[in-house]
């Protein structure tokens, strides 16, 4: 079995919250900037959400295959999955200075259906 690659190409104009970008992965270009509840443009998808999307992504096929691997009767899978990003504070300095905030992922439920 071999390596697998996946690449992503970033481009990001401005500076801090005032910035956006477009990430590009293969075909598809992307949109993201800093979310406006952090003082950001709110344009497309943010870093937070992003990382948050692909845990869920994973874990929901990673389920949907060992629970058709033991042979449970599943047609699909739906997974919520919710995060929060703590002690955040606007007035603490630009987006992306470390500062301290934590992110946490939780909430997250599946079902199956037949």
């Amino acid at each position: 079995m071999g390596d697998l690659r996946y690449n992503v190409k970033a481009a990001w104009n401005g500076a801090g919250p005032a910035g956006e970008g477009t990430l590009t992965i293969g075909d598809e270009v992307l949109p993201y900037s800093v979310p406006a509840d952090m003082g950001g443009k709110g344009k497309g998808a943010s870093p937070e959400t992003l990382l948050i999307s692909a845990v869920t992504a994973c874990y929901s096929a990673t389920l949907y295959h060992f629970l058709s691997k033991r042979r449970l009767p599943v047609s699909s899978v739906a997974v919520d999955t919710a995060g929060f990003v703590g002690n955040y504070s606007l007035q603490r300095g630009a987006y992306g200075s470390g500062g301290g905030r934590t992110m946490h992922g939780g909430g997250t439920e599946a079902g199956g259906g037949r």
